[in-house]
């Protein structure tokens, strides 16, 4: 059996999100009126959830942590997801290989961000679906949202098959 479906990791994979990451942290900062953090010290922020990085790194309460979530979010929403760039070549390989392969996008970044970025980069033609975290952190684990992506494409396969 041939592998056909392939799962792309958005940041750091498909797109460097670094500049908008790091500026929505630095804004969320300034919201809260706390003090600013150097460049590598906003850098830990990449990867884990948002909340526990506020509270781990920030050193915030979790009520804190969630409301510079929120503003990080606010910032992200309207700006961040903008100042974020496609690595080159991206587009030249996907296209290349889609013939061969379906390729999805399984994100620790919210679902609905992952697909305007998709959009605004005009990459939608390549992805045959998105699957991300939620807002409510009910599901931000790499492993949950794999397993998600996973789930998700095995119900559609059955459905397909049974056409």
């Amino acid at each position: 059996m041939m592998i056909k479906t392939v799962l792309f990791d958005l940041d750091g994979t498909i797109i460097n999100s670094e500049q908008g990451i790091l500026n929505a942290i630095k804004y969320a900062v300034h919201k809260l009126n706390r003090p600013t953090m150097d460049d590598a010290t906003l850098r830990q922020f990449i990867g884990p959830s948002l909340v526990g990085g506020f509270q781990t790194i920030a050193g915030y309460t979790h009520e804190e942590a969630v409301e510079a979530t929120e503003a990080y979010r606010e910032y992200y929403r309207d700006s961040g997801l903008f100042e974020d760039e496609v690595y080159a070549r991206i587009p030249e390989a996907l296209g290349d290989l889609q013939q061969q392969y379906d390729f999805y996008i399984a994100t620790a970044k919210p679902e609905s961000f992952a697909e305007q970025i998709i959009d605004h980069f005009h990459l939608d033609g390549y992805f045959k679906g998105i699957y991300g975290a939620t807002f409510d952190e009910t599901r931000i684990k790499k492993a949950d949202i794999i397993g998600y992506a996973l789930m998700t494409l095995a119900l559609l396969i059955r459905v397909r098959r049974s056409w």
